[in-house]
């Protein structure tokens, strides 16, 4: 039988899991339409390009994306999935 402490940090971290699924799902539905729609998703190098700006405008109504974009400097990954990289590996 797992102790009180042990039985949180499942929870945690499941609940984290969940979030974090949230979160990628989000981020495929963005590039998913950019893609349906035959749009660039980076921009030239003075714009942000189609796929930041529909995060952005996404951030705007969804607090949980917010929040999860903003606290990225507190995850031990730091990772927001917005570099050319992680849009790269996705599509692939």
């Amino acid at each position: 039988m797992l102790d009180a402490g042990q039985r949180r940090a499942d929870q945690k971290r499941e609940a984290a899991l969940k979030l974090s699924e949230k979160i990628v799902v989000t981020l495929l539905d963005v590039r998913r339409f950019l893609s349906r729609q035959s749009l660039a998703f980076q921009g030239d190098t003075n714009s942000e390009g189609n796929y930041i700006a529909a995060v952005n405008m996404m951030r705007r109504r969804d607090l949980v994306l917010d929040q999860w974009l903003n606290n990225s400097s507190l995850r031990p990954y730091h990772s927001t999935y917005l570099h050319h990289d992680s849009q790269n590996e996705f599509i692939q």
